[in-house]
């Protein structure tokens, strides 16, 4: 099952030799940033060292970060499986958990495009592990608190699922054991795992605004599914997560004085968390990264199907096989056009200055840094914005020369001076001004920017 997603994931990635998915070239920037000893971004994702160690070695950070992607996704399927087995003791689980963790198109998706996600996903998976009968073991709980510490220091989003995993088997584990029965490097992985949950950087208070921003608003959502971006199988992946709760929740209401219930109430809350209620949902916002988390309860759920029926698990590794080619295929069409890009990116760095910076959509922007060597921001700069530059998206030159030089550089795509463009920008209604491939946002505080004094 580990080579199975290893190679499902070195499909998507190795098709061409560019960065994967939109943010591709932040991960690119920040590892090449930590081998010349100056942190680019204010990211302190312990992965980060991890990929700058494989960056180093192979002498390519983007092939590196590749092959990362690759360990860490058949360790997830590895973990995975080793969660199915402890928890439910039966390996048709085990062989059913493990697939879909490697066959699943969210996990595709969220793992080959987001390495922190990757990493984030293989130690939970293993954390998940861990827990299976942890109320008869204090010293695996201690390794669990250990393991959930290590998933903040990856990553926050999971790090949290993992977080709320532990707390779950906890307060039903806690009660049967005597304080003098605790050594005291648990109390010490506890100590460290509270200390990298308060650490800035990891678990940051500024993180909670982009969930407060959303709540109350529930924005699109199953209609995501009829905008074509999506094929079937992930249509059918998205259902799954929607209707992962209610099944989770009868089980784990149904086990609520059994020894495991601890784990099936943690699993019912990440089932919940995953369908992101009251938020917004669209493809760039939080909501979609937590329904792309949902294939955890639902491969779990599963596999504990598996155990039951055997032909459950029979259908559901089928029809993830049966979904393999549309979502390898849907990946590789969904990532930014990097090979055409290319082909013009050299104009920017001889127009623009080595002191100046450049304002690009999401995508283009990491690609324009990565290959020119220019700063480059994918929200609207604020104060003196003189020394900035614009690749603007679907306006034509006659509409944009009255107000500055303009420079061509592919279909749709100009260069004009960030002024310019803030003078055309004032006179016009454009529904494209308040476009992603137009940034007009202002950099929000939970967004990881440059340090202070970072340079390309």
């Amino acid at each position: 099952m580990g080579c199975l997603a290893a190679g499902v994931r070195a499909l998507v990635l190795f098709d061409d030799p560019f960065a994967h998915g939109y943010d591709g070239y932040y991960y690119a920037l920040q590892v090449r940033s930590l081998l010349s000893g100056a942190p680019l971004f204010d990211d302190t994702s312990a992965v980060f060292w991890l990929l700058a160690a494989v960056g180093w070695v192979l002498g390519d950070v983007v092939v590196g970060n590749k092959l990362v992607v690759c360990v860490l996704g058949a360790l997830a399927s590895i973990g995975g499986s080793v969660a199915a087995w402890r928890w439910w003791g039966h390996r048709g689980a085990a062989a059913v958990t493990g697939m879909l963790f490697a066959l699943s198109p969210l996990h595709l998706s969220v793992s080959s495009e987001f390495v922190k996600n990757a990493a984030g996903t293989a130690v939970l998976a293993w954390l998940l592990a861990a827990l299976a009968g942890s109320e008869r073991s204090v010293r695996r709980m201690g390794v669990c608190i250990a393991l959930a510490g290590l998933g903040l220091a990856v990553h926050k989003l999971t790090g949290v699922f993992g977080l709320v995993m532990t707390a779950s088997v906890a307060i039903t584990w806690l009660p049967t054991v005597r304080r003098r029965q605790v050594p005291a490097w648990v109390w010490g992985a506890v100590a460290v795992t509270l200390a990298v949950v308060a650490s800035v950087g990891v678990l940051r208070v500024v993180d909670l605004a982009r969930f407060v921003e959303g709540l109350g608003r529930f924005g699109r959502r199953m209609s995501l599914l009829d905008d074509g971006r999506l094929g079937w199988g992930e249509k059918l992946a998205v259902f799954g997560v929607h209707a992962a709760p209610l099944a989770i929740g009868v089980l784990a209401w149904r086990r609520r004085r059994e020894a495991d219930r601890g784990l099936w109430w943690g699993l019912f809350v990440l089932s919940v968390a995953a369908t992101a209620p009251g938020l917004p949902m669209a493809y760039d916002l939080t909501a979609w990264r937590l329904v792309l988390m949902g294939f955890v309860p639902v491969g779990l759920v599963f596999g504990w199907a598996a155990s039951q029926r055997a032909w459950l698990g029979v259908v559901a590794v089928a029809v993830a096989l049966a979904q393999l080619p549309n979502s390898v295929s849907g990946r590789q069409q969904r990532e930014p056009d990097y090979p055409a890009w290319s082909d013009w990116v050299d104009t920017i760095a001889h127009r623009v200055g080595d002191d100046e910076a450049v304002v690009a959509h999401r995508g283009l922007c990491g690609f324009l840094w990565a290959e020119t060597g220019r700063r480059c921001e994918n929200f609207r700069p604020t104060g003196d914005v003189s020394s900035w530059w614009r690749v603007t998206y679907g306006f034509g030159s006659a509409q944009l020369q009255p107000y500055g030089p303009v420079v061509r550089l592919a279909p749709g795509y100009l260069l004009v001076r960030e002024e310019a463009y803030r003078r055309f920008a004032d006179e016009h209604d454009y529904i494209l001004l308040e476009h992603a491939l137009n940034p007009y946002r202002e950099r929000p505080g939970f967004v990881y920017g440059p340090r202070a004094g970072g340079s390309p």
